[in-house]
């Protein structure tokens, strides 16, 4: 698949993906979900950012880091049967 930016990862992040069987598919949907809506917290203390999207009955989330414009390096990734729901107000 032709991304219009780079995705990398480190090797403990393709050795969960490959415990836990997460696809590189389900970690460019989530990737992908960031780079549209920008929806990503960061974590002050791993200066990392985490996002998350649902895929089928399951929660991928993908703890990453920005490279550059274009360039993310993806450190974990792993899933959980949840849904996330944004709280207002």
């Amino acid at each position: 698949m032709k991304l219009d930016y780079e995705l990398s990862y480190t090797e403990d992040a393709r050795r969960m993906m490959d415990e836990r069987m997460i696809l590189t598919d389900d970690v460019i949907a989530v990737m992908d979900e960031v780079r549209k809506t920008g929806a990503c917290i960061f974590d002050e203390e791993s200066g990392l950012f985490i996002a998350c999207r649902r895929i089928g009955n399951a929660t991928f989330w993908v703890k990453f880091s920005r490279e550059g414009d274009e360039t993310y390096l993806v450190h974990r990734a792993w899933s959980h049967r949840m849904t996330v729901v944004k709280r207002e107000g």
